[in-house]
């Protein structure tokens, strides 16, 4: 794995750095021999080209070395040990159509990765699992405390990962209940990200099926009560039968109901504090005191680097440092 990819552009530092070795080169050498004098010119001419050619390629594999260390290669898995709070949390996320709308910057769908990117990373004692609906809902990361794997599916949340049209919250919250094992002692919450369009199932049903296993579902209102156009790609929106544009809007009394059924509670993604009320919530439902458990973390190998890079420009130095024997 590569935690830092950008780095390798500093590779294309190579060619004005083999550049600078070559002029170095030719300029060297023709002192080198113009000192010498005529008779010795071979000699010193052939000893300076070996110490041209080591050094240069020493120099190269610093620099080649040094990218890598920055670029974060990653491999091979070590068991970190983790304290888990008990609290198990699953994430509904709806990414039908209209959670591209933008009335939220950038827009429904960016703002609910980037809240559940920072609700992972500031919850380490949480076990998180992820559920995205549409027309179907399929639970697409299993309950983990592995953050980097919920971040990483957050950066490609969007209607394309199902292709199902529609959109039924009540398959998203059955999906989710379904993540909590029937007789698992921990505590469990349904985090709701939607709008609250439901074009099919009862949302309802599924929201006393989660308040009869004691899961209370807390809704986060994806969007505003004002709506916005839904956007269908190259600068076009989706639009009905007479060419109007279709506005989504947030149905907040839909959303209401769910939270309240289940014994939850309803939070606006559009709220600067959002992420913050989360991690309360979160908070208040965990119990006193923690279990141990562990997570597989990728092995950073920036050491193999450094050190290999630390070796090279040991090698440059001592190729220039070392005397000539038998010429100088």
């Amino acid at each position: 794995m590569i935690a830092n990819p950008s780095g390798f552009w500093y590779l294309l530092m190579l060619a004005p750095l083999l550049l600078l070795l070559w002029l170095g080169y030719r300029g060297g050498k023709r002192d080198v021999i113009r000192l010498a004098g005529r008779w010795r010119s071979q000699e010193v001419g052939n000893v300076f080209v070996v110490k041209w050619f080591f050094s240069a390629l020493a120099m190269l594999l610093f620099t080649v070395f040094c990218v890598l260390a920055i670029s974060g290669i990653s491999w091979g898995q070590y068991p970190v040990s983790t304290s888990y709070s008990g609290t198990d949390v699953s994430m509904a996320i709806d990414v039908s159509r209209s959670m591209l709308a933008e009335d939220l910057y950038p827009s429904r769908m960016k703002r609910v990765a980037g809240v559940v990117r920072e609700v992972v990373s500031e919850n380490p004692g949480i076990r998180f699992d992820m559920v995205v609906f549409k027309g179907t809902a399929v639970e697409v990361l299993p309950a983990t405390q592995d953050t980097e794997a919920m971040r990483s599916v957050a950066d490609v949340l969007g209607p394309s990962m199902l292709t199902s049209p529609g959109t039924d919250i009540q398959r998203g919250i059955q999906t989710a209940l379904k993540a909590f094992p029937e007789q698992d002692p921990n505590r469990h919450i349904i985090l709701l990200f939607t709008d609250g369009g439901s074009l099919t199932g009862d949302p309802l049903k599924a929201a006393r099926q989660a308040a009869a296993r004691h899961v209370p579902i807390y809704v986060i209102a994806s969007g505003t009560i004002a709506g916005a156009p839904i956007p269908r790609g190259g600068g076009r929106f989706v639009e009905d039968a007479a060419g109007n544009r279709v506005i989504a809007k947030v149905d907040m009394p839909a959303l209401e109901s769910i939270a309240k059924v289940s014994g939850g509670s309803v939070l606006m993604l559009s709220n600067p504090l959002i992420t913050r009320k989360i991690d309360a919530i979160i908070g208040r439902q965990s119990p006193i005191g923690s279990v141990g458990s562990y997570r597989l973390e990728l092995r950073e190998q920036y050491r193999v680097f450094v050190v290999s890079a630390l070796l090279c420009l040991f090698v440059f130095l001592a190729v220039r440092i070392v005397r000539w024997r038998g010429i100088v």
